[in-house]
């Protein structure tokens, strides 16, 4: 469980968006040759929308008086699912991973190109966003205290990591 925690998505950060390259999956567009494949997609804008206090008093005496007519509650319904229930929307950033076998080694490198400046990317992170952000959800992720942080501050990084038989990893990386 520890190395696919190791090996799960990146997160990146720039001036004040934070992007996710989620997890790969069956669908991703792929690449397979010389003992290994290439995946590459966009990352995703993760949005965290937080309701004022302001909104959120007048939303409820919004709805206790007109709350019980079925036709505006279905209206509001339908207006604050688009606002409350966050999507994933595209970003620009291309992410690439490369995984390939190499004598009795994985070998993963990921390159992260940019139009903005990168500011932090994390790698080895438990990267399980949920929708709808709350305190009542906890991801033991949360306590995972074995991840990488990398300072980058340029459009452009390289990610490279190799796991051996028993999990051990070398990390190194590059930016330009």
């Amino acid at each position: 469980m520890a190395f696919l925690l190791k090996i799960s998505g990146i997160i990146l950060k720039t001036k004040n968006k934070i992007y996710t390259s989620s997890w790969l999956n069956s669908s991703e567009e792929k690449i397979i040759k010389d003992g290994g494949f290439k995946v590459s997609r966009e990352m995703k804008l993760i949005s965290f929308y937080k309701m004022s206090i302001i909104k959120g008093i007048s939303l409820r005496v919004f709805q206790f008086l007109l709350g019980r007519f079925e036709f505006i509650n279905k209206l509001v319904k339908k207006f604050l699912r688009g606002i409350l229930i966050t999507k994933q929307k595209s970003s620009g950033i291309r992410f690439f991973r490369t995984i390939k076998v190499v004598n009795e080694k994985i070998e993963m490198e990921d390159l992260i190109l940019s139009s903005e400046n990168i500011n932090k990317v994390f790698c080895g992170v438990e990267n399980s966003y949920i929708f709808i952000p709350s305190s009542r959800y906890f991801e033991i992720g949360d306590l995972n205290k074995y991840f990488h942080e990398i300072e980058v501050g340029s459009k452009k990084v390289i990610i490279r990591r190799v796991f051996d038989e028993e999990g051990n990893e070398e990390f190194d990386y590059k930016s330009d």
